[in-house]
């Protein structure tokens, strides 16, 4: 499998040679919080966001969500509990766990690393394979932050000025998400890993289960809707 994805990577590397459009962006942004000694919040260096408000949206999918997954998988030997296929390779025995980790390492790593440096060029734009990276390709597409879609366009009133209160529908989703689904997978599907793992353990596999599950429920809702953020807090680089 490892070799498999290998081969594919330096198939992709022919069809599509890196291009690292944004370096000297990184370069300039990095010497001016050194000089200056704070994160910009105006937008002083792209060509075609100049002026408009600084986001440092990478926290999450740069930081975070990979962080979750290298210690997701350094802790999987200490939350998995089956003693099977200790010594020898089961399949059989052992398909939840090993169905697990292909899709965390091959799905959400392996095939969005490909996709994200081969196929998507200047401006965010997806690019097939040998298609020419134009950049002054612009799709006509507007994303909506969640507070938008029930403020504005459900309630048909202005977004408060507040953004606790602009932002608390997306704190109640993202709250609920983490807290009411595992209770519930308890009672209906899980009893079974509860009962086995115990609590500690059940919790964590839970929370890095929906965190994984987090990234590909995002790319669905951002092209179905068109939804850029569920909680959008941009006074302070915070943006879920």
């Amino acid at each position: 499998m490892a070799l498999a994805a290998l081969a594919f990577l330096t198939l992709a590397v022919d069809i599509c040679p890196i291009t690292a459009n944004d370096t000297f962006l990184h370069l300039r942004t990095g010497a001016s919080v050194l000089a200056t000694g704070h994160v910009p919040r105006v937008d002083d260096y792209s060509a075609l966001a100049r002026g408009r408000p600084f986001i440092a949206h990478e926290w999450l999918a740069g930081v975070v969500f990979p962080g979750l997954i290298i210690v997701g998988l350094m802790g999987i030997p200490y939350i998995d509990t089956n003693p099977k296929g200790n010594g020898y390779f089961t399949l059989k025995e052992r398909r939840w766990e090993i169905t697990t980790f292909l899709f965390g390492f091959l799905i959400l790593w392996i095939l969005l690393v490909i996709l994200g440096t081969f196929l998507r060029g200047p401006n965010w734009n997806f690019f097939g394979p040998y298609e020419f990276w134009d950049i002054h390709k612009l799709e006509a597409l507007v994303n909506v932050n969640l507070s938008e879609y029930i403020w504005v366009k459900a309630l048909g009133t202005g977004l408060p000025k507040n953004p606790l209160i602009r932002e608390i529908f997306g704190f109640i989703i993202v709250l609920g998400y983490f807290l009411l689904i595992p209770p519930l997978l308890v009672k209906k599907w899980f009893k079974g890993f509860y009962q086995t793992l115990g609590p500690i353990r059940f919790h964590v596999m839970t929370f890095l289960l929906l965190a994984m599950a987090a990234l590909p429920i995002k790319m669905v809702l951002r092209w179905l809707f068109n939804l850029k953020y569920i909680i959008g807090i941009p006074e302070y680089f915070f943006n879920i």
